[in-house]
């Protein structure tokens, strides 16, 4: 790719073999090909050299549906699926908090073995379904599990997992506590992780929500002073978060980094090449303000961030996804707008139209080993090959 020009393409069901055009999930197998996890169009297997498309539909047998959410490959060669499930959750709210009715029909997982047989775990996907799944470096699988309230395929890669998983290939381990999952993790990690949590040389870098009683006030006291980080609970009462980035590296123990900007909770994490942290962040009030992105300078006390918003080089202030490629660049996924790139210096935006990145918000972006850069999308899958 020397000398060549960066250039964009979105693949759709109008010029390639894909069979769906909304896109939730890429990965690569051990051969390059690329797998499409797509949302009413089961999976597509696409082969860049030879430019040919396949898919697997849950009419043929293997998956159990073809709405699929998330897609991976292990070291095995085994394609691995999330198949969401049918129907909509209702929700009822009660004196003893939130009550969640099962969607009529369920999920589950499915793995496709190299040599062509299929394999399912409906009992894996539980209610509030997977958010992330991804392959260590062992052999194991992780899942990042999601509340009865999560599990809408939107595009993006927030992870407020509950609990995670992990199938050796015989049995399940679960992990209530995000400390303990990154604990476990860390003995088997990969150079990367999309389990919410974000890698830095030999530091396992994680975002904690620690919670705690507020003074002796009644909740609508407490709303009334505006306080961004408080939250309600029906059932369980109003608490306090402190949204705090803390690192593991697995001799010396955790240590806290910092904690969010004032005024702010964060979504999700990401780490360039420098060493930076950076954390999208979220704004509670009546409602939900996305207020674009923080850097972290300096971890002494609460820490020091630079935010990044609007005003600084970002198309909107709502970032869906963060990406980091193998470069040290940073890409932004924001809502219903353009990528934008930070290449250590400055904010490079990508506009829509002609370079083909439309005004479809965009998810997580895959690297594949060529260095291309896929987003998965409602309207496809977008390629950014870089010069």
């Amino acid at each position: 790719m020397s000398g060549a020009s960066a250039t964009w393409q979105r693949y759709t069901t109008a010029n390639s073999g894909l069979s769906h055009d909304y896109v939730t999930d890429v990965a690569e197998d051990k051969s390059g090909a690329l797998w499409f996890a797509t949302y009413g169009g089961g999976l597509c297997r696409f082969d860049p050299e030879a430019q040919t498309w396949q898919t697997y539909r849950s009419a043929e047998g293997g998956l159990i549906n073809d709405t699929v959410g998330l897609v991976t490959t292990d070291g095995e060669g085994r394609i691995w699926a999330v198949c969401d499930a049918q129907g909509d959750r209702q929700y009822e709210f009660t004196g003893d908090g939130v009550v969640v009715h099962s969607p009529a029909e369920p999920g589950g997982l499915c793995v496709l073995s190299p040599d062509g047989v299929w394999q399912t775990y409906p009992e894996a996907v539980p209610e509030g379904g997977i958010l992330a799944l991804e392959a260590d470096r062992d052999g194991g699988l992780w899942l990042a599990i999601g509340s009865p309230a999560d599990g809408m395929r939107d595009g993006t890669a927030r992870f407020q997992a509950y609990r995670w998983r992990r199938f050796d290939g015989a049995t399940w381990t679960e992990y209530a506590d995000r400390r303990a999952a990154v604990m476990a993790w860390y003995l088997h990690c990969l150079a990367h992780t999309r389990l919410g949590w974000a890698v830095q040389g030999e530091s396992v870098w994680l975002l904690e929500v620690i919670s705690q009683e507020p003074p002796s006030m009644s909740s609508s006291s407490l709303l009334s002073l505006g306080l961004p980080s408080l939250s309600m609970i029906p059932g369980m009462g109003t608490f306090l978060n402190d949204y705090v980035l803390s690192s593991y590296d697995g001799e010396s123990g955790w240590k806290q980094r910092a904690t969010a900007p004032s005024g702010h909770r964060f979504e999700s994490l990401a780490m360039d090449r420098d060493g930076h942290a950076w954390i999208s962040l979220v704004q509670l009030g009546d409602i939900v303000l996305g207020t674009g992105v923080a850097r972290l300078e300096s971890e002494e006390g609460e820490g020091t961030w630079t935010i990044f918003d609007a005003t600084s080089g970002l198309p909107n202030n709502n970032v869906q996804a963060m990406t980091v490629d193998s470069r040290g660049h940073l890409w932004l996924s924001c809502f219903i707008s353009d990528l934008c790139r930070w290449d250590g210096k400055q904010w490079a935006t990508f506009p829509g139209g002609e370079d083909g990145c439309g005004k479809e918000s965009l998810g997580q972006g895959f690297e594949d080993h060529c260095g291309r850069l896929w987003f998965p999308s409602k309207a496809g899958a977008l390629c950014y090959t870089p010069e």
